[in-house]
């Protein structure tokens, strides 16, 4: 079903980072620190102007980590750019706002293991700033 809604955005496409991110989603996180994650994201709902979906079915609680983690394999399989630099800029708002207050070290050092990725998200930042 999550499958499903997500391809049938026509935004998403399917490869091993879908994978990875169905698989994130439909286990949530239940005990410690949690965030409110939108399954198929706000930026979709904006980018479309569709009503975002507030709904139970749309929205998971993650940990800090697998927040991060979810959004990071969102970006690798969504295929329109404007939806990837507004996924890009979520991303380092999150990051930010968290200031590493929310995260182990061990997150901390998988964020840091990710350069490339970083480097995506920061030059997205930079395009999705100046427009």
């Amino acid at each position: 079903m999550i499958r499903k809604m997500l391809l049938d955005t026509g935004y998403i496409i399917e490869n091993e980072n879908l994978e990875k991110y169905i698989k994130i989603v439909t286990h949530p996180d239940t005990e410690g620190y949690v965030e409110r994650h939108h399954i198929l994201p706000v930026s979709y709902f904006r980018l479309t102007n569709i009503p975002i979906d507030n709904s139970a079915a749309n929205i998971v609680t993650l940990s800090a980590y697998n927040h991060l983690l979810a959004h990071y394999y969102l970006y690798g399989c969504v295929s329109n750019h404007m939806l990837r630099s507004r996924l890009a800029f979520a991303f380092v708002f999150m990051q930010k706002s968290q200031q590493g207050l929310k995260l182990k070290s061990t997150e901390a050092e998988f964020l840091a293991a990710l350069p490339a990725y970083s480097k995506i998200i920061e030059d997205n930042y930079q395009f999705h700033s100046a427009c």
